[in-house]
């Protein structure tokens, strides 16, 4: 039974807030300007969706699994609900992420939500926009997508598909077509329902979001519409990349804002974060013919101190911890931080779990079933390995993280109770928050009508129109210096990215050969006349090393992510978009007068907040194919010749130095493409702002003609949200 049934008390109480709120938008209504009118009634609209989720028949336990692209989401998910089924498709970038729901199904089930016709219009017009500029956006990109898989989206837009599926297996084979990178009907998508037939999931919903920057608005829109019924978010965040500026914004700035109150962070890929801190394979000191390293140069390297693998996880535990409690210590240092509901929702993130859903899933198969990802890793790992099972289970770590999921199941009740205890408290704050908004936007325009005259009004428009250029200056070098930034930062990680093909080789193998043969003797011989002949079989063995071209496929692989992730980190270590914010507002502080009554600070917050969301860092992937398939024309199986050893060692170097020149050119054209964002982001941030501003002395001027009337009613404006501010006043005090 719901528990919810048994408090007649609370249900009551949720009654009494929403007539509240009503009769909010009542009173204000005939005095608030537009703009402020909208926003009183989203929080009207925001509570109902809230209590109208949390009060439905057997309401779900409501699991958000969050991150950037590439954090390994997909994977996590497989691991805890399919055994490492790989039922969930990984997508590579942002316009391929598909907000995916999986919940209880009597049968197994596929539910697709196509996007709106007017979503998809939309996209379009976005599309022809980037194509008429010259541009790659992620709308192109999936309207070409659409066109290159010759598809009629009006036959499937404003549409919902059930798909059933005999088997989980055939779920995974279906899933691909919808939400995979190459599925036929992605592009269309704006969200899908798994429906599995597993006990387990019977009071659970369970989703993995593409994030908040999606370019489907309306994908983003179905994301937050989740969040704000959200009650146990996991966040996944690359342990090789761990908290970059990305994932920090959107864990303390979006997430705790959109309602989340449970938060569980998860440092994933672990294995990376362990690998990093192990030393690499020892080298001979002694001239190899077949070490070179090609286009990378030769050269040995010493081994350090060597760490064991516990030791290094240890090592990678305690470096990850110490960040996010940094960055928590950071956040709270913020004026109010402390204070905050997202400094106590973060206060329970110190200890992030690390956690390997590959080496997870290794442990539960032999190794004759590995893939050659997870081949390779094992490899790197083994020479460090005390008991290989149990050293890949305490990496994978998914014990750990299965008993925070399975507690937060157990306490359903008690986390929908807090829940609910905290949903008009949550409330009050936000209407709180906003009323003070209002009060101090109605009080400055009060008093700029009040002691303002036409030609005052009409010399502060003139000066803010001469301050422009000033603005616009100053808001071009902060982007302008982001862009800079972007160039040094650039050319040290290429400078990076060539040292570390050092660290990519074709593994020499030995291998043995038992040899059959026969001895021959003869008991008597007299001159050239033998006789008595005998014959015995023998066996000998002969060693050989040799290379096995199938490894190629695998380093290159290794090295081409390994090249994705140094290009990612040139814009995580470039730039920095609390520090971009901070500046826009201090150009606009240095170059108008923020002093005036018609400025509008949390305004120009909002459009800077704005501005930074538009943000979205490239996502590489690098091709190594065409080497490959070079390579493997001319290599099979295992190389044992000499020459041939070393023409394989040759054509892999070659190949390395060829996916690294891919590599520096896709990050060349991100760099670009980027550069070109915030150019024109600034040019909308200053001209946002700028309008703003402008607008508000031009509607006083208007107003100043009818003087009198306009201040009488401004003041009963702002005189109704301070009598609605001291009532709020009353109730915080009595609770």
């Amino acid at each position: 039974m719901n528990w919810f049934t048994a408090s007649r008390q609370q249900e009551a109480e949720f009654d009494a807030y929403s007539s509240e709120l009503e009769r909010l938008q009542n009173t204000l209504e005939p005095l608030a300007p537009a703009a402020d009118f909208q926003e009183i009634t989203k929080l009207g609209k925001r509570f109902q969706k809230q209590t109208a989720d949390f009060f439905q028949e057997n309401r779900r336990l409501n699991i958000g699994v969050v991150g950037q692209v590439k954090a390994g989401k997909s994977s996590f998910l497989n691991t805890m609900l399919f055994n490492g089924l790989p039922i969930l498709p990984k997508a590579s970038t942002p316009k391929t992420a598909v907000l995916t729901k999986i919940e209880y199904a009597p049968e197994n089930q596929l539910e697709v939500h196509y996007l709106s016709r007017r979503a998809w219009e939309a996209l379009e017009d976005d599309a022809a926009e980037a194509r008429a500029a010259g541009e790659t956006t992620s709308a192109r990109e999936l309207v070409e997508m659409a066109e290159v898989r010759s598809l009629n989206p009006s036959e499937k837009l404003d549409k919902v598909e059930t798909i059933p599926c005999s088997s989980v297996e055939e779920l995974q084979d279906v899933l691909n077509d919808y939400v995979g990178e190459n599925g036929q009907y992605t592009p269309l998508v704006e969200f899908v329902t798994l429906g599995v037939n597993q006990e387990e999931l019977r009071e659970l919903s369970i989703v993995d979001t593409p994030g908040l920057n999606d370019p489907v608005t309306s994908r983003t829109d179905q994301t937050k519409r989740f969040l704000e019924i959200c009650d146990v978010v996991f966040f996944l965040s690359q342990s090789s990349s761990f908290l970059d500026s990305s994932d920090w914004l959107l864990l303390s700035e979006q997430l705790p804002n959109q309602g989340v109150k449970r938060l569980v962070l998860v440092a994933s890929k672990a294995d990376s974060a362990v690998l990093d801190l192990l030393p690499a394979r020892k080298q001979s000191s002694q001239t190899d013919p077949l070490g070179g390293f090609g286009a990378f140069g030769g050269g040995f390297r010493t081994v350090p101190t060597r760490l064991s693998l516990r030791e290094a996880l240890e090592q990678a535990r305690t470096k990850l911890g110490q960040r996010a409690r940094r960055e928590i210590q950071k956040f709270g240092e913020r004026p109010g931080g402390r204070n905050s509901t997202a400094y106590r929702v973060l206060s329970g993130c110190q200890a992030p779990y690390l956690v390997s859903a590959m080496l997870e899933n290794m442990c539960s198969k032999p190794r004759e079933e590995y893939d050659p990802e997870e081949e390779n890793i094992y490899e790197r790992l083994e020479p460090h390995f005390e008991d290989a099972h149990s050293d890949m289970a305490r990496i994978g770590n998914f014990g750990a993280v299965r008993e925070v999921f399975e507690r937060a199941v157990r306490e359903k009740d008690e986390i929908l109770r807090q829940k609910g205890q905290e949903l008009i408290p949550t409330a009050r704050a936000s209407q709180r928050a906003l009323l003070e908004q209002l009060r101090g936007k109605a009080a400055a325009h009060r008093d700029a009508l009040a002691h303002g005259d036409q030609d005052l009004l009409q010399k502060r428009l003139n000066a803010v129109q001469r301050q422009s250029s000033a603005l616009r200056g100053d808001v071009a070098a902060v982007f302008g210096e982001a862009s800079s930034r972007l160039e040094t930062e650039k050319a040290r990680v290429i400078s990076e990215m060539r040292k570390a093909g050092d660290k990519y080789w074709l593994k020499e193998r030995s291998g043995e050969e038992i040899h059959h043969d026969v001895r021959i003797t003869y008991r008597h011989h007299f001159l050239f006349f033998r006789w008595g002949r005998e014959e015995t079989p023998y066996q000998y063995t002969t060693h050989y090393k040799y290379l096995v071209a199938a490894d190629v496929k695998e380093e290159l692989r290794h090295y081409a992510n390994a090249l994705s992730s140094w290009s990612e980190e040139v814009f995580q270590g470039a730039i920095h978009l609390q520090d971009i914010k901070a500046r826009l507002l201090n150009a606009v502080v240095k170059n108008l007068d923020t002093s005036a009554d018609s400025f509008d600070a949390g305004l120009c917050k909002q459009v800077a907040e704005a501005v930074i969301q538009t943000f979205s860092f490239p996502v590489f992937s690098v091709s190594f194919q065409d080497e490959f398939q070079e390579i493997s024309g001319r290599f099979q199986g295992e190389v044992t010749a000499a020459t041939e050893m070393q023409e394989l060692n040759n054509m892999f170097n070659d190949a390395l130095a060829s996916v690294l020149d891919k590599s520096v050119k896709a990050l060349d054209r991100g760099i670009e493409q980027f550069q070109t964002s915030l150019k024109d982001a600034g040019d909308h941030f200053s001209e946002r702002v700028l309008a703003q501003i402008q607008g508000e002395y031009e509607s006083l001027l208007q107003k100043l003609e009818d003087k009198q009337r306009e201040l009488e009613h401004c003041q009963n404006y702002v005189d109704c949200l301070e009598d609605l501010l001291k009532q709020e006043g009353t109730y915080g005090a009595a609770n």
